[in-house]
């Protein structure tokens, strides 16, 4: 992980388990969303900044490899190689 704000790497890492293709910080910077990709899932990982698992979303049929937060931090958007974009309501996983 990387602070814009900051001159140099913060000294933490984590593994989200699988291949993680994208990753975005929600604008109110308390959590984070992962777009993976293992055994044609894509699953979305939403993470605190502790790196505490909140929630698993339904991404995409295969890879999800791209995701980020609108500018309101309500919506995810997502892409992946099942050709489909989404967007979700991060907090509940609907489909919108």
């Amino acid at each position: 992980m990387y602070d814009i704000n900051f001159s140099g790497s913060v000294n933490t890492t984590f593994d989200p388990g699988g291949n993680a293709y994208s990753v975005d910080r929600s604008p109110d910077e308390l959590t984070i969303a992962v777009g993976k990709g293992y055994n044609n899932t894509g699953d979305i990982m939403i993470y605190d900044m502790n790196y505490n698992l909140l929630r698993t979303l339904d991404g995409h049929q295969y890879n999800t490899t791209s995701v980020v937060f609108t500018t309101t931090g309500k919506l995810l958007i997502s892409d992946g190689d099942d050709g489909l974009i989404k967007c979700l309501d991060y907090e509940t996983g609907a489909l919108l």
